[in-house]
C-alpha cells in the first residue's frame, strides 16, 4: 500500500513538472515573437551601374528598361530596402549592407532567344535581354520573402 502512494506521488510530481516546462517553453516562444513582430513586407530600390533606379513597390513584381548597344558593361544590383509597415523602418531605406541580405540571379537571351545556361549572374553587355531576379532572405525574422523581375534589353 504505500509503494502504491509513493509511486502515485512521483508520477504526480513528474508530471506537474512537465506541464510547467511546457507552459514555461510556450510562454517563452510567445515572447519572442512580441519582440521581434511579425514578418514585414519589403519594398526594393534597384540601381545600375549608369545611375538609374527601380523602385519595386508592393504592387510591383516586375519593371522593365530598354538600352542601346554601346558595349559597355552595366551591372544591377538591390541598393537599398523599405519596410513600410515597419513601427521604426518605415521612412529609412537600409542598404545590403545593413545586415539585410538580398540575392540576385539574371537569365540572359541573345537576339535569337536562345538562353545562355552556364551564368547565375551577368552584366548586361551583349545585345539581347537580361532577366534579373532579386530576393530578400527569407530566413530573416523581419522580411517576409519577396522576389521581384528586372527585365532589361539591350539593343
Amino acid at each position: 500500500m504505500q509503494k502504491k502512494k509513493t509511486l502515485r506521488r512521483v508520477i504526480l510530481l513528474f508530471t506537474a513538472v512537465l506541464l510547467l516546462l511546457s507552459m514555461a517553453l510556450m510562454t517563452s516562444c510567445g515572447k519572442e515573437e512580441e519582440e521581434n513582430g511579425p514578418p514585414y513586407d519589403v519594398v526594393f530600390k534597384v540601381k545600375s551601374s549608369l545611375g538609374d533606379e527601380w523602385i519595386f513597390d508592393l504592387d510591383t513584381e516586375e519593371l522593365s528598361c530598354e538600352y542601346e548597344y554601346t558595349g559597355q558593361k552595366i551591372d544591377f544590383y538591390v541598393h537599398s530596402c523599405n519596410m513600410p509597415y515597419h513601427p521604426q523602418f518605415y521612412d529609412n531605406w537600409p542598404s545590403g549592407g545593413s545586415g539585410i541580405k538580398f540575392y540576385s540571379t539574371c537569365l540572359y537571351y541573345d537576339t535569337e532567344g536562345i538562353q545562355d545556361k552556364n551564368t547565375r549572374y551577368r552584366s548586361a553587355v551583349e545585345k539581347g535581354t537580361y532577366s534579373y531576379c532579386f530576393e530578400t532572405d527569407g530566413s530573416a525574422w523581419m522580411l517576409k520573402f519577396r522576389a521581384v523581375f528586372l527585365r532589361v534589353t539591350i539593343k
